[in-house]
């Protein structure tokens, strides 16, 4: 299991504790109705079979999926097709989360590990038009525009304007993001530091059973 950890998040794969917070919070129809494939409205069952179904393709590895927790879960980021040669990035943050900080946060870890740990020079995803949060996010992990669409949308039942965007592994660089500030703490980073990172995973872990995608914009 892939476990990452920055200065205020943990990231790690879906686990079925997520059930109830992922129902809760795509639920609300201000996430569902800014990303392409989710339905409105969202119910637990939706959360069940959406876990079931990347559970398999992570083990297939075509996609990787990260669930976001602080204090309890707040959010999901994927990258999907690996066999495609362009992994498509996608994402969603808890409302409550919104504005401040976390999705590039979160981003630039999954990216860095990405790059770091997969043969990926180039990364793909699309944003609606309307959803400026989100494509000032890619703007900030180093994304670039490369044209307009449409995309169709579950929650709105309708097709969307959207800008496609692109992810080099030198734009990233480019952007200031590093590809080797996120071990894995279940995987790297020996001593006292790796002791340490894993001891927050963890407790993060804990935490997030405790408070009892998807992921495309």
């Amino acid at each position: 299991m892939d476990i990452l950890v920055t200065k205020r998040l943990t990231l790690r794969p879906p686990l079925e504790v997520d059930i109830d917070d992922i129902a809760e919070f795509i639920g609300n129809k201000n996430v569902s109705r800014m990303l392409a494939r989710v339905p409105h409205p969202y119910f637990r069952k939706d959360a069940e079979d959406w876990i079931s179904h990347v559970s398999r393709s992570i083990d297939a590895g075509q996609d990787l999926t990260f669930t976001i927790h602080r204090e309890r879960l707040i959010g999901v980021m994927s990258l999907e097709g690996f066999d495609s040669g362009v992994p498509e990035f996608g994402y969603w943050l808890a409302e409550p989360a919104w504005g401040k900080g976390f999705a590039t946060e979160a981003g630039a870890a999954v990216l860095s590990h990405v790059f770091r740990t997969r043969d990926v020079d180039r990364i793909a995803s699309a944003v609606f038009k309307e959803n400026t949060a989100s494509l000032n996010v890619q703007k900030k992990l180093g994304f670039k525009l490369t044209g307009n669409g449409a995309l169709w949308s579950n929650a709105r039942s309708e097709m969307v304007e959207d800008f496609k965007t692109e992810l080099t592994r030198r734009d990233f660089v480019a952007a200031g993001h590093s590809l080797g500030a996120f071990p894995s703490p279940l995987r790297g980073g020996g001593g006292e530091e790796g002791a340490e990172m894993k001891k927050r995973s963890r407790g993060n872990i804990l935490q997030a059973q405790h408070f009892p995608n998807h992921p495309h914009p």
